[in-house]
């Protein structure tokens, strides 16, 4: 097993630096070991970073404060989230304007609304659906409230949008532990044809719709040489 690397020389080989929050700075625990000693090193030797996380629960603001109740001196102009890309897709796919349901706190529906989208409350008519997080809902009541709204849309051949900032299934909480992400709702959308007679319908209609948008990049790099 190699020896672990030491910030100084981390830091001394790579130009500028793209990290990871959780897991990387952050955890269920607080800031990890180290976290804060990388970041003052970096500020010190004059090295650009940023974080990246593909939540889309908080706003960059919002991150930024929770992260500096850790310790941890992260502006918010150095915050990319996976909610902070949803602006350039809604752009791209001609989505500013339609009825938007989303499943998250209400940073997520603020993402929505930063990108255009116009939120609608569960259970009313969508166009878009985004799965952004697996809190700041009413379960199971507003998951069966978008399921009805999708089923007539889908059942009147209606397009529905599905995007999933997001698309981790699990994440660990702590050794051996694991918890549920937003991932597990389009793991469940695909189950649909096998539940019931019902769902089969609803999974043809789905065959018309649009697949599962996917915004954030294939994984990359957090250090590179400019």
């Amino acid at each position: 097993m190699g020896r672990p690397t030491q910030i100084a020389a981390l830091v001394e080989r790579y130009d500028a630096f793209f990290l990871d929050a959780y897991g990387v700075l952050v955890d269920v625990a607080g800031a990890r070991p180290g976290a804060r000693e990388l970041l003052a090193e970096l500020e010190r030797r004059g090295k650009p970073w940023c974080v990246l996380t593909n939540g889309a629960s908080r706003l960059p603001e919002a991150a930024a404060r929770r992260w500096g109740g850790l310790g941890l001196e992260i502006p918010a102009a150095r915050v990319v989230t996976s909610g902070s890309l949803l602006a350039g897709h809604f752009a791209a796919h001609a989505l500013a304007g339609l009825p938007c349901a989303v499943l998250g706190p209400p940073d997520s529906a603020r993402y929505v609304e930063r990108a255009g989208g116009v939120v609608v409350r569960p259970g009313e008519d969508c166009a878009v659906l985004v799965v952004a997080d697996e809190t700041g809902f009413a379960f199971p009541q507003d998951i069966d409230a978008i399921l009805t709204a999708l089923f007539a849309r889908l059942e009147r051949g209606d397009p529905v949008h599905l995007v999933l900032p997001n698309p981790d299934l699990v994440y660990p909480t702590a050794p051996g532990a694991l918890a549920i992400w937003p991932g597990w709702s389009g793991a469940e959308a695909s189950s649909w044809s096998s539940a019931s007679s019902s769902a089969s319908s609803l999974a043809r209609a789905c065959a018309r719709a649009k697949r599962w948008r996917r915004i954030t990049p294939r994984p990359i790099c957090f250090c590179f040489r400019v």
